[in-house]
């Protein structure tokens, strides 16, 4: 039986009380069925462990687990295809492209999918640590016209 697929928030930021999919629930990101299983609000230790040339953040890393499917039906590129981007109470976006930190299970080293294929990787973000109390979590395509973020819960 396929998991149920949240309908996620896709349009700007969500305001205060709107839904956003919860840990744990997939929903449809472009050509991807994407759960964040874990985000980890205070990853400094996590990233430092994952490799010893990993610099010390400007902020602190928030990273996020993310275990995906590939749905398209050509084949899919976790690495380039998916972004995370950290949105900030401070009205800011931290977005994972600006952390240059190599995690344990990195999402530029997870494998090409073909169609149903699955992997499970990691994104981090480099955030000011007043900024991310009450902050918000999007996954969205790397590349699109169209706004197409999913907003999902931190905790």
């Amino acid at each position: 039986m396929a998991p149920e697929l949240a309908e996620p928030v896709t349009e700007g930021a969500p305001g205060p009380g709107a839904d956003v999919v919860p840990l744990g629930v997939p929903a449809q990101v472009d050509d991807y069925q994407a759960t964040v299983d874990a985000v980890q609000l205070d990853g400094d230790a996590a990233v430092a462990a994952a490799n010893e040339s990993n610099e010390a953040p400007t902020g602190q890393y928030v990273t996020a687990q993310l275990t995906v499917t590939y749905t398209g039906t050509d084949e899919g590129t976790l690495g380039w295809d998916l972004s995370a981007v950290f949105h900030g109470n401070d009205a800011r976006q931290y977005s994972d492209a600006d952390c240059m930190a190599v995690l344990a299970d990195d999402a530029m080293d997870a494998p090409t999918l073909n169609p149903g294929g699955t992997d499970t990787f990691q994104f981090c973000t480099d955030v000011p640590p007043a900024a991310i109390p009450g902050g918000q979590l999007s996954v969205e395509p790397t590349m699109s016209i169209d706004d197409e973020r999913v907003y999902y819960a931190v905790q």
